[in-house]
């Protein structure tokens, strides 16, 4: 980002009697947060679970998913409506990943010191939220659509009052990095270098500048993501791991 320098100069000398000019000033100061890494170990959420998840028919009773085993707190096991099989229902696993990252922007590295000194902001602009899989990233399955969500510092949850969602990282295959489009446009995105950009909502991007405007206070960035293991397929072992980094703007 560039740093802007803007100045509105109003002459008004032929207004009226005498004459004179007023300066309005409004200068941007850039600043990408340092990266904010969310780590979630899927294997250790799912101790006790492992290889592939057992077809169990329980058409005639929700009961007999008892037989696909225990699952551990963070997980449950339904009676769901069969993936594959028409008019038959099957147990299904499910998982939901949650992890929330606190973001302390007067603690960050290298945080202006232009922003810290100045007297008022008046308006903070978020321009973009790069993305990129950290070196643990390495699923043994699929990740689901990954929600990004932005809150205060006591929101944990997508349901926690004045939380937004911010963007979804689509799912990313198997022991791989993110990228698909239109968000990554460099290929597998492994770095910074070659980050992809989150497709931001209205909403979201609102309560980030919000918060941002306000930085003494920390913030929560959210993620959520509901996995789904039906009959036959592997279970999730591993580690979800991803960079965000925010760049965002504060005009003094």
């Amino acid at each position: 980002m560039k740093n802007v320098a803007l100045s509105l100069v109003i002459c008004l000398g032929a207004l009226g009697a005498g004459s004179g000019c007023s300066v309005l000033s409004n200068e941007e100061i850039p600043y990408d947060v340092p990266p904010q890494e969310v780590l979630q170990d899927i294997s250790q959420a799912l101790s006790g679970l492992s290889g592939t998840f057992p077809t169990v028919d329980c058409t005639a009773s929700a009961s007999l998913c008892s037989m696909a085993g225990t699952p551990p707190a963070s997980a449950t096991i339904t009676c769901d409506t069969s993936a594959t099989t028409p008019g038959k229902s099957a147990c299904a696993l499910h998982y939901d990943l949650t992890i929330h990252q606190t973001i302390n922007l007067s603690q960050e590295a290298n945080f202006p010191t232009a922003v810290t000194d100045s007297p008022a902001i008046s308006l903070v602009t978020l321009d973009d939220v790069g993305y990129w899989a950290g070196p643990a990233e390495m699923l043994n399955v699929a990740t689901p659509p990954l929600d990004i969500y932005i809150g205060g510092m006591t929101a944990t949850a997508p349901t926690d009052s004045g939380v937004q969602q911010l963007g979804t990282i689509g799912s990313i295959p198997p022991g791989t990095a993110p990228s698909t489009a239109p968000d990554c446009t460099k290929g597998a995105a492994t770095s910074m270098s070659t980050a992809c950009d989150l497709q931001l909502t209205p909403t979201g991007t609102q309560v980030f500048e919000t918060l941002a405007k306000t930085f003494q206070t920390p913030f929560n960035i959210i993620v959520v993501g509901h996995l789904t293991v039906n009959g036959g397929e592997p279970v999730p072992q591993g580690k979800v791991d991803l960079f965000l980094q925010p760049q965002i703007g504060f005009h003094l």
